[in-house]
């Protein structure tokens, strides 16, 4: 212990003392601020809510299927945690979203061979315009936060983009041939817009 001791304070340039003391650190000042002001208690999360610091509440919300309070808990982490919110962030931005337009050519002539090329070329276009790498990475951050992303698909005529809905107030029991029907609670209405004049 004592030769380690001194090792240590060889390498760090301080003459080997027996009676050293290390500093204390929650002494330290930074600005104005001690230390110990300056740190951040990750651990303190009863603070907001009692609960969401304690592992037996979290895995009985799990078990008991409450998947509103899951998404308020895991939006408020999002919030509070930095390590959950890149954790979020990278495992929704992992993939890279590309994506590919082949051209399809059934008839050579020439005629028909400009007006693909005008297609093609309008196509890729739409697809530009509508940002389909980040609407697709926020739709999987939106996933990976509350377990589920309910949109719906505007049509803006040279681009599409996505209206996200309330996933608390949204459900899908039905398809209609392949696509699935959003039911929305007409509720998230009278609760989130209680002026009328701002309703209509």
């Amino acid at each position: 212990m004592i030769k380690n001791r001194q090792h240590e304070n060889l390498v760090r340039g301080m003459p080997y003392n027996e009676e050293y003391v290390p500093e204390e650190f929650s002494k330290m000042r930074v600005g104005i601020k001690t230390i110990e002001d300056a740190t951040l208690s990750l651990g303190n999360y009863s603070k907001v809510c009692a609960n969401y610091g304690d592992k037996s509440f979290i895995l009985r919300t799990i078990y008991n299927h409450d998947y509103n309070r899951l998404r308020e808990i895991s939006e408020y982490f999002y919030e509070a945690s930095g390590i959950y919110y890149r954790l979020c962030r990278y495992l929704a931005f992992l993939y890279r979203y590309d994506w590919v337009i082949t051209p399809l050519t059934v008839d050579e002539a020439k005629e028909n061979k400009n007006k693909e090329l005008k297609d093609f070329a309008a196509a890729l276009n739409y697809l530009d315009r509508s940002e389909l790498k980040r609407l697709s990475g926020d739709i999987a951050l939106s996933v990976i936060k509350h377990g589920v992303y309910y949109g719906l698909i505007i049509d803006c005529g040279d681009f599409c983009t996505l209206q996200e809905l309330p996933s608390a107030y949204c459900r899908s029991r039905y398809k209609v041939g392949i696509d699935p029907v959003v039911e929305l609670n007409l509720r998230f209405f009278d609760v989130y817009f209680t002026d009328p004049n701002y309703k209509i």
